[in-house]
């Protein structure tokens, strides 16, 4: 892997000679720091990528494009909408979640997170991304997936 990494081309022009000149010649003193700050250099606009971006903007991305949708691909909230195709069948907090869980006679799994968390993201990579535990959850229980910045006043009744 480390070897990988040395031969890859973006890593071999970061740590080449030429750049690392640069990056000593953008170093900023302030008189009232002690420490250097480095000038953050512009970087170049790509049309290409602009127009890319712009036209995914204005195609938006479909079902038909992903393996898995749920409920969650509904919803405003950006860390429930990261898990919108997940292989698990998520439901947002409301009584849509709870009715499923009553006609289906099972109990409910309660995850709470929020977008910049970093174990939110490793039980999203290794836990709901994975097929076995999807099937797992999808029919055992009724999965509710809850933002805590929408709702902390579920996060409360939880901790």
């Amino acid at each position: 892997m480390i070897k990988r990494l040395l031969f890859h081309t973006s890593l071999r022009h970061f740590l080449s000679p030429h750049r690392a000149r640069a990056r000593k010649q953008s170093l900023i003193r302030f008189a009232s720091l002690s420490r250097p700050f480095a000038a953050v250099p512009p970087r170049p606009i790509h049309s290409h990528k602009i127009l890319a971006m712009a036209a995914k903007s204005q195609n938006p991305t479909s079902s038909a494009t992903h393996k898995h949708t749920n409920r969650l691909a509904a919803e405003h909230s950006p860390y429930l909408l990261q898990h919108a195709h997940n292989p698990v069948n998520w439901y947002p907090w409301g009584e849509e979640a709870f009715e499923e869980a009553r006609k289906r006679d099972v109990p409910i799994f309660l995850s709470i997170g929020y977008s910049t968390c970093h174990w939110c993201h490793v039980m999203e990579v290794e836990s709901f991304e994975d097929e076995g535990v999807a099937k797992l959850l999808n029919d055992l229980f009724v999965s509710i997936k809850v933002d805590r910045e929408e709702r902390p006043d579920v996060d409360k009744l939880s901790i």
